[in-house]
């Protein structure tokens, strides 16, 4: 089991959201050290001053490697390699409708997926040296394609593949790796949806399951249960029945009334 007592802990994305959750609820574990990883500085340095544990800002574009690369040398300056480390910085775009956007695409590959491998690039070579546990936030929509969504989809199944990947790749080498999907969780990323998310949550809860997770050395959490179930189901269905429900989810096309015919008198 993983212990949080006196580790120290890198959180990417750290800045809001469930990053920002998972650093005061691993800071209430007694951690020895954070490294907080995110581009606003200003927030950092806001969430590092509530803190009770020593806090490394990290300002940092994960989409930049030679930023991460810099972030992750003045972290181990002062801290080492890292105990636990939280890969958890992400986007998502919805585009509806039958225009492809090939540089959203890229914008949200390299976030979500390039990005992660920036960051494991520059962190888990001195992790497997002395052992450590790396946790990504990956997503349930990992699972298939969500339309209006079908790059963030992409760009989770992605990582989820390539950590799974590397999971097999170190076993038996002290690096252990959990991969959580959450459903929908309530962030600036979720903020500006403009259609229901059923089973939402705040991101201390989220933040305080996936703690536990870590700390139960799971490879694999989805949450909340009532998602997890409805993803089990939508990966079962084939391909046809899945797009006559997902279908059903996009926002209803305009209709044009057909003209009145004039009369004869």
């Amino acid at each position: 089991m993983t212990d949080f007592a006196a580790k120290t802990v890198v959180i990417t994305g750290a800045s809001s959201g469930i990053g920002e959750a998972l650093a005061k609820a691993v800071d209430g574990r007694g951690v020895a050290g954070l490294g907080l990883l995110a581009r606003r500085t200003d927030r950092l340095e806001e969430l590092a001053g509530t803190l009770r544990a020593q806090a490394v800002v990290l300002t940092a574009d994960v989409t930049d490697r030679d930023q991460v690369k810099a972030a992750a040398e003045r972290f181990a300056a002062r801290m080492g390699a890292p105990d636990v480390l939280f890969i958890n910085a992400g986007v998502g775009q919805l585009l509806t409708g039958s225009r492809v956007d090939a540089s959203l695409v890229r914008h949200v590959m390299e976030v979500n997926f390039l990005g992660a491998v920036h960051v494991l690039e520059a962190f888990l070579p001195a992790m497997v040296e002395r052992g450590g546990h790396v946790v990504v936030t990956s997503s349930v929509a990992s699972r298939r394609g969500l339309p209006g969504f079908a790059a963030y989809s992409a760009s989770k199944a992605a990582l989820d593949r390539y950590v799974e990947g590397l999971r097999v790749q170190l076993s038996g080498r002290g690096v252990r790796f959990t991969t959580i999907e959450p459903g929908f969780i309530k962030t600036p990323l979720t903020k500006k949806n403009r259609f229901w998310m059923p089973f939402l949550l705040e991101a201390d809860d989220a933040a305080h399951r996936i703690v536990k997770a870590v700390e139960r050395d799971r490879r694999r959490l989805t949450f909340p249960a009532p998602m997890a179930a409805l993803v089990k189901v939508l990966g079962l269905l084939p391909d046809g029945i899945y797009d006559r429900v997902m279908r059903r989810t996009l926002p209803a096309k305009k209709r044009t009334l057909p003209a009145k015919k004039k009369r004869r008198w």
